[in-house]
């Protein structure tokens, strides 16, 4: 894809240093889209990537950030198909809290994934699956904004079902006016591997 034809496409972009990152969907059959990041120094085309996540679930790239040294970036996926080599996965193994491992329980609802990259190739290089809850079963949530809280990753979402505990375990409400979809905050190790802390307007951690 050129350079013109990426900027138009309306995907999220990035500077980072001499480069512009994008990040969208790669329409692969009439059925199935999966994520993809491109990097381009001024309109010569340096790397593309769209291995991420290669199953027959769906999913897609939709946010960018960079704090200068790390390059993070927000997918959705809407289940678990295939193998772990072929989807986030591959790196979400490490993670402290088992919820952040993987799609969890269910299918259809789009979740989130945070992953870190290499800004020199776009390589995944860790990555943790951020997900509501509903009767014990995985459901949508949205990155919305990603930034640095001192050394750690902050990540504010929404969430539509229950919030999820730092186990995984829901929040309990305590403002019943508030409605889905519920602004999440959590924030996690620079490399992904653990959520420190979470919070939720109207419900109790």
């Amino acid at each position: 894809m050129s350079f013109q034809a990426a900027a138009a496409s309306g995907a999220a972009r990035i500077t980072v240093g001499r480069m512009t990152l994008f990040i969208g969907t790669n329409q692969v059959t009439k059925l199935n889209q999966d994520p993809i990041v491109l990097a381009y120094e001024g309109s010569r085309l340096k790397w593309a990537n769209t291995k991420y996540e290669t199953t027959g679930a769906d999913g897609r790239g939709y946010g960018l950030f960079y704090n200068g040294k790390q390059l993070y970036a927000a997918f959705s996926v809407d289940g678990t198909q295939g193998q772990p080599n072929q989807d986030f996965r591959r790196v979400s193994g490490g993670a402290t809290q088992p919820w952040l491992r993987s799609y969890g329980n269910g299918g259809g609802p789009k979740v989130a994934v945070v992953a870190r990259l290499d800004p020199a190739n776009g390589k995944l290089l860790s990555a943790v699956y951020l997900s509501a809850i509903n009767n014990g079963k995985s459901n949508s949530f949205v990155v919305k904004g990603m930034n640095m809280s001192g050394n750690n990753l902050w990540v504010n979402g929404l969430s539509y079902f229950a919030p999820r505990k730092l186990d995984g375990a829901p929040m309990q409400q305590i403002d019943q006016t508030k409605k889905s979809p519920f602004s999440y905050n959590i924030t996690l190790t620079p490399d992904l591997k653990t959520a420190l802390r979470v919070s939720a307007v109207g419900w109790r951690v």
